[in-house]
């Protein structure tokens, strides 16, 4: 193989799974009773799919973490904003025509803006993607049991067999077609848990153009970072 990886183990998981990250590269998780034989297989069955990553991320400019200062931009729903510091305004986040303006209280450090900007992202994902899902479940006939706004490090969403569904909140500052994909994408596995060619017939009855979405989301997606 052609690249280097970080193998990480754990007791709870109970497949090998990979990610392509542009800063931290190729990590794979493996379950604890898992042998090297067996990593190297499945290595070696997602080596295109790897390499394609690796040289998508390589001919894209390095993303520079978010540094928060005054001036630096912030996505929401597919828009980038200007960060203002306005200490006069009430703790937290407070979203402009244009401009994000942020109020840190008493602290005004990285680690403490960034909490408060995180923390506003996960709700207004929460709010929106509510409002999403009451556009789009009645015209799939479904209704979820749960909704979750979480961190996942390499979904946008899933569906549990019980019926619940988990977004990631870094969905937020993608533009609202991708957001409308992913929710009928979850939405339809309440139909169909799967991926069968009857699950994307109910996805491209309501998202025709669902592939260029989804493409949006594989060459984009990694952008979607604080």
């Amino acid at each position: 193989m052609a690249f280097s990886y970080q193998l990480k183990r754990s007791g709870r998981r109970r497949s090998i799974g990979i990610i392509v990250d542009p800063r931290r590269g190729v990590i794979v998780a493996a379950p604890r009773w898992v042998g090297q034989a067996q990593i190297d297989q499945v290595l070696k069955d997602k080596q295109a799919w790897i390499e394609e990553k690796i040289a998508l991320f390589a001919s894209q400019p390095a993303l520079k973490e978010k540094t928060f200062q005054d001036g630096e931009t912030l996505a929401y729903l597919g828009k980038e904003y200007p960060l203002r510091h306005e200490p006069e305004l009430i703790k937290g986040v407070h979203l402009r025509l244009d401009k994000i303006a942020v109020s840190p209280g008493s602290r005004a450090d990285l680690r403490s803006l960034k909490k408060i900007v995180r923390s506003w992202y996960y709700a207004e994902a929460g709010k929106v993607l509510a409002e999403r899902i009451a556009v789009y479940a009645p015209k799939l006939a479904v209704n979820p049991r749960k909704v979750a706004v979480k961190e996942h490090r390499r979904q946008w969403g899933s569906c549990t067999r019980k019926g619940s569904l988990n977004f990631n909140w870094k969905l937020i500052m993608a533009p609202m077609e991708i957001v409308d994909y992913v929710v009928v994408h979850e939405l339809s596995h309440l139909r169909h848990l799967n991926h069968s060619r009857e699950f994307w017939r109910t996805v491209e009855a309501i998202v025709p153009d669902y592939k260029q979405r989804r493409k949006w989301l594989k060459t984009n997606g990694h952008k979607l970072e604080i």
